[in-house]
């Protein structure tokens, strides 16, 4: 299973820590995977391709519209492109130069993080409103001029209330009253489904990371307002390619025809599927672990329920007075063998990703740690 990663020189990980881009991000599922290889067999026309994609997405989140991207952070890249420059041809060809275009995207200074910068690489200026505490309605809408552009979201509590913050339904009002689009990083807002439909149709431009589904960590889509998701899909690779060829600001983000129908099915997948067999699958995996190690003195497990995408986590705790190992010791040993295993880990104790896991993995995982607790 390691052959091809030990042929490049690269050692292989068991995934135990979540979504990261930086361990590859996701595995298709196998539905996708036959899908992609499917696919694989024509080419097609991408144009089409992309039209009848972003209608399928659209048709399953009962939204306007969708646009497929090279990922989240291009989706936002894409909308903040798109609100900027609208649809001509000579105005998105001037991006980064936004000389005469709204260019201004309000943030609540509560809500920057990394990704924040996708505003600010098409030519957008960030306007940062509140303070670390928080940021009222108020101040939103005063912060709205003649150069605003959209208003920036991202949504740090998945899903939980925080009053400190401006909501997006208030945004929207905001935003509605002034005629400036609200667009909101949904990335990994996948799970409840009752979260992912509603968030989906809660802005006028949402975006979205397939790695959170089940698809190519490579894909994402935007959804939302039709006008403004055809503005963003000027944007695109395709774009650039067909029509009139617009120099479109996206044209370096693509996406692979078999990678666009994997992320497709994948939702499809994502959204019919019964997710409490799926989690079922997740507590029979914890399960060989937590046999692994409940007679050691000192250790204890805990399967916790999660809501989100990761729907659930096993924690294996150390009692410091009774064995002498701390998270942070385990968590190394662990990676430090081939196939490196990586875990979360508090002073403690170890936290273990479940949905990144493979069939067999488990045991392996099983035996490592129990090894690093003699």
């Amino acid at each position: 299973m390691t052959d091809i990663y030990s042929r490049l020189g690269v050692t292989p990980v068991i995934n135990g820590i979540g979504n990261k881009t930086f361990l590859g991000g996701s595995t298709p599922t196998a539905r996708a995977k036959q899908a992609m290889e499917d696919a694989d067999y024509y080419y097609c026309s991408m144009p089409e391709l992309m039209d009848r994609t972003g209608e399928r997405v659209a048709e399953l989140l009962g939204v306007e519209a969708a646009f497929i991207t090279s990922g989240c952070a291009s989706a936002i890249l894409h909308a903040a492109a798109g609100v900027m420059a609208g649809p001509e041809k000579e105005d998105l060809g001037k991006l980064p130069d936004t000389t005469g275009m709204k260019h201004e995207f309000i943030f609540q200074r509560k809500q920057r993080y990394f990704y924040d910068r996708c505003y600010v690489v098409p030519g957008g200026t960030l306007v940062v409103i509140g303070d670390e505490e928080g940021c009222t309605a108020q101040e939103m809408e005063e912060a709205v001029t003649p150069d605003t552009a959209g208003i920036g979201y991202v949504d740090k509590t998945r899903g939980a209330e925080d009053p400190s913050t401006v909501s997006i339904p208030d945004a929207m009002d905001i935003g509605r009253r002034h005629d400036v689009p609200v667009i909101v990083d949904a990335a990994y807002q996948a799970y409840p489904i009752d979260r992912m439909r509603w968030i989906s149709g809660g802005a006028d431009l949402v975006c979205f990371g397939g790695k959170y589904f089940g698809a190519p960590s490579s894909t994402g889509f935007l959804c939302g307002r039709a006008d403004l998701v055809h503005d963003a899909s000027r944007q695109g690779f395709v774009a650039s390619q067909s029509g009139d060829r617009p120099r479109s600001f996206g044209r370096s983000m693509k996406v692979d025809r078999q990678e666009i129908v994997g992320m497709v099915v994948a939702l499809e997948e994502w959204l019919t599927m019964d997710h409490e067999d799926r989690i079922l699958g997740l507590l029979s995996m914890a399960r060989v672990i937590q046999s692994a190690v409940e007679d050691i003195a000192g250790v204890s497990t805990d399967f916790e329920r999660i809501e989100s995408h990761a729907s659930a986590a096993l924690t294996v705790e150390f009692d410091p007075s009774v064995i002498s190992v701390s998270g942070r010791t385990v968590a190394d040993e662990m990676a430090a063998g081939t196939p490196s295993i990586l875990v979360g880990h508090q002073d403690n104790s170890i936290r273990i990703a479940l949905h990144t896991l493979h069939e067999g993995q488990p045991e392996v995982i099983a035996e490592r740690l129990r090894a690093a607790l003699r």
